[in-house]
């Protein structure tokens, strides 16, 4: 399954984001890059777009044939659908044709959307274009909660430890809604952590040890997190605890049964998750004194697989932060020297009895302006604390404030994406439609609020190419079907190029008529002659 998701990207997202790429180094913007490539794909289309407008055209014209046939084969469907096709090859008329140019930008709208992702996570997208952000939805008019920054703002975490998980799963769940935040780590001792963080350098320092807050700026927020690594099992295996010489013995190879640890027999094979990086570096410091783990760990790409691994093999033992289910437990760890074991539960955790942990302390400058705020205010809610569990980080003690992403907003952009494809709907509908092109109408009337809902949460740079798209069309549309319902029909601007072509049609067949009647040869009628009946008179 993994290969259709790997081919689409390939094929269809990578050449249309390099593509992007190549017109913004030519024009060195990526909004107009977009509003290029947009025009590109209508002039491609125009072939496409002028066979659908033919069978407009068409379908127009044999509008009322089609009524006359559902009338005539009333109740009956199938006659219907048989009289229908029949007309239907008899005047050229393709009703699919209309479909075409829907078809195919259907999926350019959806490798462009994987492109903008693409180069948005890359960091390239981060560009501010008139009043938006491209990397991001359109929050224009703040009508509830504080407005959500869009100007690129560049985040800079100093850390006094290597870069762990945490300084990442931060970013990428930040950034999945604040694309215009990029996010640097810098290694650095932790004096020089503290003068980059009084300085506004840095918008937060990672600490292995707490701090003194009178060193650090008015303002700044303390916050501890707890790094843990846990040995998960099913929950009827007979194991229930480790020590920590135990832990050093698996992971060095020199335990690779559970007879050794009397927990039943078997070979011990290890569990992962595949995007774990911390428990496995946590436990290479704390335990193996920096040394690598000696023993093969099986990856899974999801909990699910990782748990449904742990109960299906009888010699199972997971390597993961913290987690547990109903039938999956953590096994109790008993530190060096200890005489008890301790499960990696939050209130252990807050008193420093388990063994297999280490403390991080954050520390979060001032807000001083309003992207620091932001970003602040997010790290202290429940998102902030559920994308520090994601890399293995507890904070202690826990927080469940909620945090609104910019609160309730109007989006300029979006209704202009509305209202454009409003536009386009009412120049489609015809005033003497009936039957199936009737119905079409009014279903395309709902398309911009559709449109509306779907570019109030997409970021700037797909709508942007829907808003030129639409313009492009409605233009494309004035010249070849005219105005339609958009405007009064007496206004200057108004066209009917459908109703005039239909005009057309009705005058070539009256002046058809009236050629073939005169054409016609002169006939002259003559008078019955009437049989006179002779009386034979006899005499």
């Amino acid at each position: 399954m993994e290969a259709i998701p790997n081919t689409w990207q390939t094929w269809a997202v990578d050449p249309l984001s390099n593509a992007l790429t190549l017109i913004h180094d030519a024009v060195g913007s990526y909004a107009i890059a977009i509003v290029l490539f947009t025009v590109l794909i209508r002039l491609l289309m125009i072939p496409l777009t002028l066979k659908q407008i033919t069978s407009q055209r068409k379908m127009q014209l044999i509008q009322p044939e089609l009524e006359n046939i559902r009338k005539r084969f009333k109740g009956d469907r199938q006659a219907v659908s048989e009289a229908t096709m029949k007309l239907y090859r008899e005047r050229g008329v393709n009703p699919m044709a209309g479909c075409l140019p829907i078809f195919i930008q259907l999926p350019v709208l959806l490798a462009l959307y994987g492109g903008i992702l693409t180069l948005s996570s890359r960091g390239l997208l981060n560009e501010q274009f008139l009043w938006f952000n491209l990397a991001r939805e359109d929050s224009t008019i703040q009508v509830i909660g504080d407005a959500a920054p869009t100007e690129p703002v560049d985040v800079v975490i100093a850390t006094t430890d290597l870069p762990t998980p945490l300084e990442s799963s931060l970013a990428v769940s930040f950034t999945q809604f604040a694309a215009n935040y990029q996010f640097r780590t810098d290694v650095v001792d932790a004096e020089d952590a503290i003068a980059l963080l009084s300085d506004g350098t840095a918008a937060a320092i990672f600490l292995d040890n707490e701090a003194d807050l009178s060193q650090m700026p008015a303002g700044t927020d303390e916050t501890r997190l707890v790094q843990a690594a846990a040995f998960l099992v099913e929950r009827d295996r007979a194991a229930t605890r480790l020590t920590v010489d135990q832990v050093e013995g698996i992971l060095r190879g020199r335990i690779v049964n559970w007879a050794d640890l009397d927990a039943g027999v078997g070979p011990i094979v290890l569990h992962g998750l595949k995007d774990d990086l911390s428990a496995p570096t946590l436990l290479e410091q704390i335990v193996l004194n920096g040394d690598p783990i000696q023993v093969p760990i099986r990856e899974h790409n999801s909990v699910d697989d990782y748990f449904n691994a742990l109960r299906a093999e009888p010699g199972s033992l997971g390597v993961s932060p913290p987690m547990r289910t109903d039938d999956i437990r953590m096994l109790n760890i008993e530190a060096r020297g200890a005489d008890r074991a301790y499960p990696a539960l939050a209130d252990v955790l807050e008193d420093g009895r388990y063994a297999l942990a280490r403390d991080v302390y954050a520390y979060w400058g001032p807000a001083d302006d309003s992207t620091k705020a932001y970003l602040r205010d997010w790290w202290n809610s429940g998102q902030g604390q559920e994308a520090a569990q994601v890399a293995g980080f507890t904070r202690l003690p826990a927080n469940f404030d909620l945090f609104a992403s910019g609160g309730f907003y109007i989006s300029v952009l979006a209704l202009l994406a509305g209202a454009f494809q409003l536009m386009q709907a009412r120049m489609m509908a015809s005033s003497t439609a009936t039957g199936q092109a009737a119905t079409m109408n009014r279903v395309m009337q709902f398309m911009p609020i559709i449109v509306v809902v779907f570019a109030w949460t997409f970021q700037a740079g797909l709508v942007v190419y829907w808003v030129i798209s639409s313009i492009i069309a409605i233009v494309q549309q004035y010249f070849t079907t005219g105005t339609g319902k958009l405007i009064p029909a007496h206004w200057p601007l108004a066209r009917d190029v459908m109703g005039e072509h239909q005009a057309k049609v009705e005058a070539a067949k009256a002046e058809a008529e009236v050629t073939e009647t005169e054409s016609k040869p002169e006939t002259t009628t003559r008078p019955r002659r009437r049989r006179r009946r002779r009386r034979r008179r006899g005499g």
